[in-house]
């Protein structure tokens, strides 16, 4: 957890904010993303188009796995080449 990452073939950067038990592969647009601080590779080109939104969160793995968009793109968010899905926001409870 806290693991930022980024995107090798758009903006995106994230903070994987619940990690699941098991090894993952996180990908944007289609190839694997890596540390914040690695050289993307040469050649990639976006595979999967699909804007991911700055400040919110998407899940994947059944709940297993969450991450918070630090930067936009356009490149789709996958787990194990799933789409993650944009994760419903919970209710806080009134103070009357």
């Amino acid at each position: 957890m806290g693991q930022r990452m980024k995107s090798q073939v758009c903006e995106s950067q994230i903070i994987v904010t619940r990690a699941p038990e098991v090894e993952a592969l996180l990908e944007c647009g289609g190839h694997p993303m890596i540390e914040i601080a690695a050289e993307p590779a040469l050649g990639l080109h976006l595979d999967a188009e699909a804007a991911n939104l700055i400040g919110k969160r998407y899940d994947g793995s059944g709940g297993a796995l969450q991450v918070l968009v630090t930067k936009p793109g356009v490149g789709q968010l996958s787990v194990d080449g799933v789409p993650l899905e944009l994760a419903e926001t919970r209710a806080l409870p009134a103070s009357d």
